[in-house]
């Protein structure tokens, strides 16, 4: 019998078995596949929109560079690059706001070429040209001592006086050392009023040789500009209640640009800026809203490594500017044209290069821009530590070189780069500097205005200063009486004004014949008190208006809150009768009767607190409210503003500690 045929046996066909063998045919095909080298896609001239599609962040940012790049062909170079420089600040978050349509990024970055080239505003020839001369050998130790106290307040030199003039950075930015052999007349003040001194004593060194800053010298320098220098006395407002636009003595014609180097955390020139646009009508009917400060940037505000800080800058814009192409605008003037500037035998240019970036340079030699304080101290060489001066000093130049014309102001919380501007301005132009001082401090955001007395009038919000309230100085030689600045002011302190320098120099340990101050209306409404009785049978008591230093027993005197009190020069400060301000018990003081409760106030405070806005913010929108400027549906809108303006600049600032593009 024949054996059955076996029939032939296969592996059951499994899942696994199916996967290798896939892999198996894959593996075979891109073998057999062509290689061709991957390389990066190049920028096209003509890019071609894209679907609208979720991209993170960073690179949402990369695409709109690159959208950038492809918009560039025939553009004015100086305006994109400015444009340019604005996106490259700008946080990556902020891009989302368009939602990362490429259509309406292409329409939007289109709208705000023609809006900021609509906003140019440049007067002369194709650059902005100066060219300063040291008239003497004591203008140009001047100079170096002013260079020297600025790179000291930033931390960047830390030597006394005499080895900075022979050092490499005067020599690298002068092409030479300078010699110092005795005091120019400039400095002989400053070691008056205590800004320079020849005593330092460092722990666990003892004392040091030489020239050195004294206590609080950059303040010391803000306070007493027209002792040093030699400029007019300023006038002063109150930024958060004035609208200067009222004050104008032509605000139609002759309108002020202010560029701004930094303000306080109080923000006042920022505030002062916005609280002084007024209603106007134009040829057409037409009504809208002008400005009589208006805020500008130039290439050196770019460079410099605070250019984020101010309010009425490029922070503003991120708000404003990008936006859909319907709905943009720019609240800031440019001008964009490079620099080229020359004190004594140095040069210093400041132009345009591509993307977004700048080129500086001293006499030729290229110098990194962008340099901060703490990136200089840390740095060894020296043109990172002259960055970081550069950074003001360029903006100084600018403006002193007229880019727009003779309106324009410099504002700054800065006391050295005040210095400067007035050195400068007055020694080698012999003419008086436009400047814009914060001497803002917590119970009232005070605006020192120089220069300015031709444009402004003298009234209501702006009066006639001679000294400087808050923050006044006066010394004599180690016997200095001082005024504590507003960042050490304590609260509630500070209610007098006296005319001069702190009204007089109290002499060696004497104290203040009157310590009081009068007040418009007694205690108790009782007769006034002459200060040199006891009140129930107490010694006279130091008030909050006046407090006592243990600087060499000093004596400090505050600023008037309200701006229009004022000591008689003619009048001998003994023969004043004050009011004492009594100790508040119940033995000798009534109490005040009850305030009527305003609750609508009350709740648009509690509502403003609980955006976390600063106690400024605060102040000067509920006195809006008070004053009817705007009713509480404005103010809270306003602050809506406000808080969203905050948060961009401060998500810009984060990105400046990440490592930049190439």
């Amino acid at each position: 019998m024949s054996a059955r045929p076996r029939r032939e046996t296969k592996a059951p066909r499994r899942l696994q078995n199916n996967q290798d063998r896939n892999a198996e045919v894959a593996a075979a095909r891109a073998a057999a596949r062509p290689r061709t080298k991957k390389t990066k896609p190049m920028v096209e001239k003509n890019l071609q929109p894209q679907n609208k599609r979720n991209l993170s962040p960073k690179n949402a940012q990369s695409r709109v560079l690159d959208i950038l790049d492809s918009l560039s062909e025939g553009k004015n170079d100086k305006i994109y690059n400015m444009l340019y420089s604005i996106y490259r600040d700008a946080a990556s978050t902020l891009f989302t706001r368009l939602e990362l349509d490429d259509n309406a990024l292409i329409a939007s970055i289109e709208e705000q070429y023609k809006v900021v080239s609509d906003n140019i505003r440049q007067a002369g020839g194709a650059k902005n040209t100066l060219s300063l001369n040291f008239k003497t050998s004591d203008d140009k130790l001047n100079f170096c001592l002013l260079m020297w106290l600025d790179m000291s307040h930033d931390g960047t030199v830390g030597t006394n006086f005499e080895t900075f003039v022979k050092s490499s950075i005067v020599k690298t930015f002068l092409g030479e050392t300078i010699p110092y052999k005795k005091d120019t007349e400039m400095m002989s003040r400053m070691k008056r009023l205590g800004i320079i001194t020849t005593e330092k004593i460092k722990k666990g060194v003892g004392k040091l040789e030489g020239l050195w800053p004294g206590s609080q010298f950059e303040n010391k320098i803000k306070v007493n500009l027209p002792s040093i220098f030699g400029v007019q006395e300023p006038i002063t407002t109150i930024a958060v209640s004035t609208k200067l636009s009222n004050s104008a003595k032509n605000r139609e014609n002759k309108p002020i640009y202010v560029t701004i180097d930094s303000e306080s955390e109080f923000k006042s020139i920022s505030t002062l800026i916005e609280n002084a646009k007024y209603p106007f009508t134009t040829s057409n009917g037409k009504k809208i809203t002008r400005y009589y400060l208006k805020p500008i940037i130039t290439l050196s505000n770019r460079v410099d490594p605070g250019r984020l800080m101010p309010i009425k800058g490029v922070t503003e814009e991120f708000s404003k500017l990008m936006q859909k192409a319907d709905k943009l605008k720019s609240t800031q003037l440019y001008n964009v044209k490079d620099c080229d500037f020359k004190i004594g035998t140095t040069r210093l240019t400041l132009g345009t290069a591509r993307r977004g970036k700048f080129n500086l340079k001293i006499n030729g030699n290229e110098v990194p821009y962008g340099v901060t304080a703490g990136e200089a101290k840390k740095a060894s060489n020296d043109k990172d530590k002259l960055s970081k001066f550069l950074g003001d000093f360029m903006q100084i130049l600018t403006v002193l070189s007229k880019p727009v014309n003779q309106r324009i102001v410099l504002g700054t919380l800065d006391g050295v780069l005040c210095g400067m501007y007035c050195f400068l301005s007055k020694s080698l132009m012999n003419e008086e500097p436009r400047i814009f001082i914060d001497m803002s401090f917590k119970q009232r955001n005070q605006i020192v205005m120089y220069g300015v007395s031709d444009l402004i009038q003298i009234g209501k919000g702006v009066k006639q200063q001679e000294s400087f309230i808050g923050s006044n100085f006066i010394s004599n030689n180690n016997n200095s009486t001082e005024v504590s600045s507003g960042n050490n002011r304590s609260e509630g302190g500070g209610n007098s004004n006296n005319r001069g320098f702190v009204g007089r120099i109290f002499g060696g340990n004497k104290k203040p014949a009157n310590s009081g101050v009068v007040n418009k209306k007694p205690v108790n409404n009782k007769k006034p008190v002459n200060n040199r009785k006891p009140v129930n049978n107490r010694k006279p008591v130091n008030n909050g208006n006046v407090r006592r230093m243990n600087v060499n027993n000093a004596a400090s005197v505050a600023g008037s809150s309200n701006g229009n009190m004022s000591n008689n020069n003619n009048v001998s400060s003994n023969n004043r009768r004050g009011v004492k301000r009594t100790i508040n018990n119940n033995n000798n003081v009534s109490q005040p009767p009850a305030k009527r409760v305003n609750t609508g106030r009350n709740k648009l405070i509690q509502n403003l607190k609980k955006r976390n806005l600063p106690n400024f913010v605060i102040k000067g929108l509920v006195s809006n409210y008070d004053n009817k400027t705007k009713t509480a549906n404005q103010v809270i809108r306003a602050a809506n503003n406000f808080s969203k303006t905050v948060a961009a600049g401060t998500t810009a600032q984060r990105l400046g500690t990440l490592r930049r593009r190439n």
